[in-house]
């Protein structure tokens, strides 16, 4: 299907002149670029991405611009029922809270973009917050908790923390021993003579803020049975190695960053550090 992309922003715009809406590029996994338009009210801070291959997916390819304009129209509005058009749900403290999630970035990479967003500094890393609203069938939208907001709720940083891994266990963690993960990412496992987990949620997205959970690291020993060496693959996800079976750490340490260089892109990045879980002190310490 080949859209007329110009023509529906346009009409979108005037269908929808209370909101903010703009083509936009977002990179994914393996450099992936996905294409598509960003919809947000012009005074608010939560919006949705729709890509241009999902309305393909759902609108056929014999779909008329009018039809796709109807499609963004009706899903923008299913976005808006669940966040509130008169934003009385986002301000609302107890409505929210049990929404709030939280996920794991590069500190020094997105110092940045932190300086306006709620955040915890953990080891290397950031713990940054964001609110996860349900859009049914549609899937999910994503905003994230700004200094603005929580002067509104009026809430800490520290109850920000406690309130997002209290949500953790929603996001259904889990631990798999595999090898077939890194070989469907084109890294060679054959012969390695360690044990290798994998540690995400079942979505699959920002996984990684696993690292900083003691509930979702209990999932990890109780699978593995022992300290282990934790691998930053991603924001989505952790590999999980034990300790027995790796003498030198710094064999660990050129492995994740040779896998960073070249499959991990840019946006996904989490760390070139390997961390190690001790569980007898419920810590996880920088090797």
């Amino acid at each position: 299907m080949i859209f007329n992309k110009n023509y529906i922003i346009e009409k979108c715009k005037e269908k929808m002149p209370q909101m903010d809406i703009r083509q936009v590029k977002i990179r994914k996994k393996n450099d992936m670029i996905y294409e598509g338009i960003k919809v947000k009210p012009v005074d608010g801070n939560c919006g949705i991405v729709i890509y241009w291959k999902t309305l393909e997916v759902q609108c056929g390819i014999n779909a008329t611009s009018e039809e796709i304009i109807s499609k963004i129209v009706g899903l923008v509005d299913v976005y808006l029922q669940a966040v509130g058009t008169d934003k009385d749900k986002i301000v609302d403290w107890d409505w929210v809270k049990s929404r709030i999630y939280k996920k794991v970035v590069n500190y020094e990479q997105n110092r940045e973009q932190l300086k306006t967003v709620a955040y915890r500094k953990y080891l290397d890393l950031a713990e940054a917050y964001y609110i996860k609203l349900n859009m049914g069938r549609h899937g999910d939208a994503f905003c994230k908790v700004t200094l603005n907001m929580m002067n509104v709720w009026n809430v800490t940083e520290e109850e920000l923390h406690w309130q997002a891994d209290l949500n953790m266990p929603k996001e259904m963690y889990s631990v798999k021993k595999t090898c077939r993960v890194l070989e469907s990412k084109g890294v060679d496992v054959k012969n390695k003579i360690f044990s290798l987990y994998v540690l995400t949620n079942k979505a699959k997205r920002y996984g990684a803020a696993a690292i900083s959970s003691v509930g979702a690291l209990k999932i990890a020993m109780e699978e593995i049975g022992e300290n282990c060496y934790i691998l930053p693959y991603s924001v989505d996800e952790l590999f999980l190695v034990p300790l027995k079976h790796i003498v030198d750490s710094s064999v660990l340490k050129g492995w994740i960053k040779a896998i960073n260089r070249i499959l991990v892109s840019q946006n996904l990045y989490l760390s070139d550090n390997v961390y190690r879980l001790n569980w007898e002190k419920e810590c996880v310490e920088i090797c």
